[in-house]
């Protein structure tokens, strides 16, 4: 006797009212940086049954978020997704002029740069000294961050570096002082 139509049946029909009362089936999302900062975005998230969680930022010196612990995609329960993270990889590229040479195995010839060498390093390789290139008839300086006469001259790769480098070597032309020394007699 208490359905809706023995309800609509006993009432006006310009004054009839139905309340609905349904509870909202909701889920919490949590998203876990595993080791790195929040950027942007919510790290919990409140959302009803079939949405899809929105992505929080995050960073993490010297690594790239390549993914979460499992597929972002709608929800039904309560779920956790953690942030995976890979260890980046830089390059230290070694500009030297035409004619110098380094030999050093740890370095591999640039096959589409000229006269450049590459090696590969990430955020946790130990601080490591540059190498000394040869020059006929030049003294090495040192390395620099541009050709540039005021650029900063670098001795090591510090083990926090996070970035790409290209580094220039600067060599001094060898000068020699020659004297002449005529025998007595003959100018």
């Amino acid at each position: 006797e208490n359905s809706l139509s023995n309800l609509t049946e006993s009432q006006p029909s310009d004054q009839t009212i139905i309340k609905v009362y349904y509870k909202l089936e909701t889920c919490r999302v949590t998203f876990i940086g595993n080791g790195g900062t929040l950027v942007s975005g919510e790290e919990e998230q409140i959302l009803r049954k079939g949405q899809t969680p929105t992505l929080p930022t995050y960073y993490l010196r010297g690594y790239e978020l390549t993914g979460y612990s499992q597929e972002i995609a709608p929800v039904y329960e309560d779920v956790s997704f953690t942030a995976l993270w890979q260890l980046q990889n830089y390059s230290l590229t070694l500009i030297l002029p035409d004619g110098a040479v380094l030999e050093d195995s740890e370095y591999l010839k640039d096959e589409y740069q000229k006269n450049s060498y590459l090696k590969e390093f990430t955020f946790l390789t130990e601080t490591f000294a540059l190498p000394y290139p040869t020059y006929d008839g030049y003294d090495f300086i040192g390395w620099f961050t541009s050709n540039e006469e005021s650029a900063e001259e670098v001795f090591q790769i510090e083990t926090d570096t996070a970035s790409d480098l290209t580094l220039y070597a600067r060599f001094n032309v060898i000068t020699y002082e020659m004297k002449f020394i005529s025998p007595q007699g003959y100018n």
